[in-house]
């Protein structure tokens, strides 16, 4: 898919909710040595754990969430199990609670959140990964906590954000980073296009004046910053997500977010952590009677493919040559290049149907696509329409979106939900009549109705596209001088593998199968 000119490769910002305090280790009963303190997990989400002591079999543990309400939502009872293999300890896996089980407790999106993993005689504190920077601590300048002029239309009806300057400095807690590998900022840049004068944000880790992880990034950059996704929303609210690139000092630092230098003040709402984190991967879901099972990993039998070849697992990925005409990206800003690993459906037609399969991206910058009936699903971490979300008219928009608002245009997804490779993501596309909804990992991430029309009967495609996720740069090796620049190989680009596919076909357009899934405000439809 398009995406404009990017002379730089930035790298972005990070931020938590509330500044949490440790709890307190259970003084007797066995004990909790994993997870970890402060990993993220997501409403929905299941959670490995290890429990040390003689007597820790059939210990109950839950996982609790505390908001608005003093009464917790609570996830289901597991009760810890032996581990042959390690005498005196037992392990588990607790699920998080759903968003309906919190929003029933009177949580709404913006307010405060805790997780705890608690059994008897102990508990962990983890993070919920969508991270609130205006219930953060100031360290240092004078950073406001305010009700936006402009309203988040995906925040909630109590949803504030954080107004900063430059100088200002804003402490979101600790994170435990395993397994993370991007955040998402949620920013609003309260002056009109276009942005003049750049404004410039760190994500710090360990102390407030300590190197940032994502390096230091230009929020307010129009024309370069493909890190984006304002498509589709008429106002200011843009999310950026930005991979994290440098050392982590630790396991899970004390983070910081900071504005270098802007001349306007700038709002930050929310960061969203991407990444598996401490969650276990996510597994098939398990498909309803009339399922069909459409490829079988070992021929594209029922398909036409280009580029693309199965491996032992049954999965398919992209095949790359070695013809110079593969960094044709780097002059073209992609519209020349490799071509992609691209795989069609034609065994039959399909229309009003429930898509299933896993994909997995080997980088941040991996770009794809799914195809229904003609028009494009988004695979791409990097901005624009984000993973799962409906790519809109997006040519026009960038000639433009530069010096002003972007119209209403097709539908970002609502967050990144990818786990970080090697884990496999699982993904459900359902299409009936024109309601188009993308699910990933078990969080709807698209629902809409008025995005796309209702499709003539089609061919499913699936695309990789390397000639989309192009990186470069200039580096300097010590064993080639100082006078040699190199780029990154395009065998590295658009490395995106998938399998298992399936589908099953609506039964009607109230079939609870197709839209009895949660909505993208987690509540059932």
């Amino acid at each position: 898919m398009y995406r404009y000119a990017r002379l730089v490769l930035a790298i972005g910002t990070l931020t938590t909710i509330a500044v949490l305090t440790p709890m307190a280790r259970g003084s007797g009963g066995p004990q909790l040595s994993t997870p970890m303190a402060w990993g993220t997990v997501d409403f929905g989400d299941r959670v490995q754990y290890r429990l040390d002591g003689a007597a820790c079999a059939g210990t109950p543990v839950h996982v609790h969430i505390g908001g608005s309400s003093r009464v917790d939502a609570v996830g289901p009872l597991s009760g810890a199990v032996r581990d042959p293999l390690a005498p005196g300890s037992c392990i588990g896996i607790a699920r998080v609670p759903t968003e309906a089980a919190v929003r029933a407790k009177g949580w709404a999106p913006g307010d405060r959140v805790t997780v705890r993993l608690v059994s008897p005689g102990d508990e962990v504190a983890l993070r919920y990964q969508r991270v609130e920077v205006d219930q953060g601590r100031g360290a240092k300048g004078k950073p406001k906590a305010v009700t936006p002029a402009v309203r988040d239309p995906r925040g909630g009806s109590r949803d504030q954000a954080m107004s900063m300057s430059t100088g200002d400095v804003v402490s979101i807690g600790q994170v435990d980073l395993t397994k993370i590998y991007s955040i998402s900022l949620r920013v609003c840049l309260t002056e009109p296009k276009p942005h003049i004068t750049p404004t410039r944000l760190e994500l710090r880790a360990g102390a407030r004046n300590a190197p940032s992880i994502i390096g230091v990034v230009d929020v307010a950059d129009d024309l370069n910053n493909a890190h984006k996704s304002n498509f589709g929303w008429p106002n200011c609210w843009q999310t950026q997500p930005w991979p994290i690139i440098n050392k982590v000092p630790g396991r899970a630092p004390e983070l910081f977010v900071a504005v270098d230098l802007t001349a306007m003040p700038v709002e930050i709402s929310w960061i969203d952590f991407n990444g598996t984190g401490a969650k276990v991967p996510d597994a098939p879901a398990t498909d309803p009677v009339g399922t069909q099972r459409i490829f079988d990993g070992k021929s594209f039998t029922g398909w036409t493919a280009s580029s693309c070849a199965i491996d032992d697992d049954g999965s398919v990925r992209q095949t790359h040559t070695k013809s110079p005409a593969n960094y044709a990206p780097l002059v073209t800003e992609g519209f020349v290049g490799e071509q992609g690993c691209s795989m069609t459906y034609t065994a039959r037609k399909l229309h009003n149907v429930v898509i299933r399969f896993a994909y997995r991206l080997q980088s941040f910058e991996d770009n794809g696509a799914v195809y229904v009936g003609g028009r494009e699903i988004q695979m791409r971490e990097a901005g624009e329409f984000l993973t799962g979300g409906i790519q809109g008219n997006t040519v026009p928009d960038a000639l433009t979106g530069w010096a002003i608002d972007n119209p209403p245009s097709g539908y970002p997804a609502q967050r990144i939900k990818s786990n970080s490779y090697p884990d496999w993501n699982q993904i459900e596309v359902v299409q009936i009549g024109s309601r188009h909804i993308v699910r990933i990992n078990g969080r709807t991430v698209t629902d809409c109705s008025d995005c796309l029309p209702d499709p003539a009967p089609y061919n499913f495609e699936v695309q990789a596209q390397p000639n989309f996720s192009y990186t470069y740069g200039v580096g300097y090796r010590m064993d080639t001088g100082p006078t040699n620049p190199v780029t990154d190989d395009p065998s590295n680009w658009g490395n995106l593998s998938f399998k298992n596919f399936r589908v099953y076909d609506c039964k009607s357009a109230t079939d609870p199968v197709c839209v009895g899934g949660p909505s993208v405000n987690g509540l059932p439809q």
